[in-house]
This record gives structure tokens, sequence and C-alpha cells, in this order.
């Protein structure tokens, strides 16, 4: 579902619609690409959690979309399941969710910044319940594929994900992600794509001799499915369209109102 009315109007640095939901399926064809952050405070026993460059990934997916003039719908937001839930009811086609994973479950996020370790099968009821999945899902997490899986279960045609029992650099995560995006921008199939991304990282100077073990560690599921489709084949010429919420600072709880006027209590 990537051929674009001619109707709409996507001029260079729109302002913001408001959320993925402004965008209105039934009269803009062009496709629409949710995109989740998850960087906790801490992990669940207060262990620090690794810094990832979630700020270049951003710009290398935008830009990938930007560089090939196609007028994607991209929604940046926090990775909590409540952000989740809202957009899956609004509709999205792809969905990528970039942050840290263990063999078993995602780090999302909570309301107070803290992690939300969230399983695969509860990810895949989210997906079920919400219906109408979207047709593309790209876990950009350590120890993905168990997860990757849950979300072909739950209908998703293609996915990519990294090895059950690897590690992934955030330099080859953002390498592969432009790349793929690229590839899909101007009418690649997934197949295509996902090589494309691989041969980035395999390439990448930055990388040095790990380069080529990194670009071994991503996998398109399900492993017996059709790949060989354009997901964005007949697009025409635009810009893409940031349609992000305005953050927050910071999405920890706002100060209660009973502690108000209590500093030099605090301070004894």
């Amino acid at each position: 579902a990537c051929h674009k009315k001619g109707s709409a109007s996507l001029a260079p640095n729109q302002p913001s619609l408001g959320g993925i939901n402004s965008v209105n399926a039934a009269e803009t064809a062009y496709p629409r690409l949710l995109v989740l952050f998850s960087h906790p405070l801490a992990a669940e026993h207060g262990q620090p959690m690794g810094i990832l460059d979630l700020e270049a990934e951003r710009k290398a997916i935008f830009r990938a979309f930007e560089s090939h003039k196609v007028p994607v719908s991209v929604c940046f937001d926090i990775a909590t399941t409540e952000n989740l839930s809202r957009h899956l009811l609004a509709g999205c086609d792809w969905l990528h969710r970039s942050g840290h994973g263990s063999p078993s479950s995602l780090a999302f996020e909570n309301r107070s910044g803290g992690v939300h370790a969230v399983q695969g099968d509860a990810l895949r009821r989210l997906l079920s319940a919400a219906g109408n999945p979207p047709r593309l899902c790209f876990v950009s997490a350590c120890h993905s594929r168990s997860v990757g899986e849950a979300l072909v279960e739950a209908g998703v045609q293609h996915v990519v994900a990294v090895d059950l029992d690897q590690r992934i650099l955030d330099r080859a995560a953002i390498v592969f992600a432009r790349d793929f995006y690229q590839a899909l921008a101007v009418g690649r199939t997934v197949r295509q794509a996902f090589d494309m991304g691989k041969a980035a990282v395999a390439a990448d100077p930055d990388l040095g001799v790990k380069a080529e073990q990194e670009s071994s560690k991503f996998r398109l599921l399900p492993d017996s499915g059709n790949h060989d489709v354009s997901l964005c084949q007949a697009v025409q010429s635009g810009q893409p369209v940031d349609t992000s919420e305005a953050l927050p600072e910071t999405n920890l709880p706002t100060r209660r109102p009973d502690f108000t006027g209590r500093a030099q209590d605090l301070h004894w």
C-alpha cells in the first residue's frame, strides 16, 4: 500500500501534524513508519544500561527517505507499551523498535523512565489484539530473534532481528537501518534491502575488523517467508513528513502536590 494519491502536497520542512494517527490512510497511501526508541535510566536492579546513539539512528532513518525524496510518514516516539498500543490502533505499515534487548524480552520504558521488560508473547498479544499488524518490523536490539518470531506469529510478514545468542554494536544497527530503509525507499524488495543493509555493515570502515562479524548477526524472518516483494514501489516524488508529537524533556513523574514547600523537612 505504497501508491500515493496525487492530491496530497508534502512540502519540505512541513510542520508536525500531531502524531501518526493524524494521517488518514484512506486519503494517503504513502507508507506510515512508526519508530519507537527506548533508553531506560537503569536496568531492573539499578545497574546502568549501555548508552545508545538514538539521535544518530533517528537522523539516519529520516535521511534515508529524505535523500531519495520519498514521502513516507515517520513518527518517532518513546517505546512504552501504552504508546505502542495507541499507534497500533491508529495504524502503521512499518514498525521500527530500537533499544536494548535480552533473549526473551525487549527493554521498553515505564512511566518513570525505568526499564519495563516486555516478553515476546506480550508483544504478540498486543499486535494480535490491535488487528491489522504492520507488514514490516525491524527489532533493532541484541538477542531479538525470539521476539521477532513472536511478531511473525502475530501476522507480521517481514521481520528483521538479531541472532538469539548475539549482541549487536550500536554502530552496526545504525548502518544497517540507514541502508535498509534507503533500499526500501527506492523500490528494492525486502530481501534486497536486507542484503543491502548487511553489505553496508560489512563494508563500514568504523567497524573495522568487527564489520563482517556484525553483518552476519542480522536475520530476516520468517526463514521460509516470501521476502521478494517491494513495499515501496510506485511512490511519487515528495518529502518525508515527521508526524511526531513534541516529546517532553523527561518522562519522570512530576513532583507530588503534598511535597510542595517541604524542602526544609527533606533537608533535615
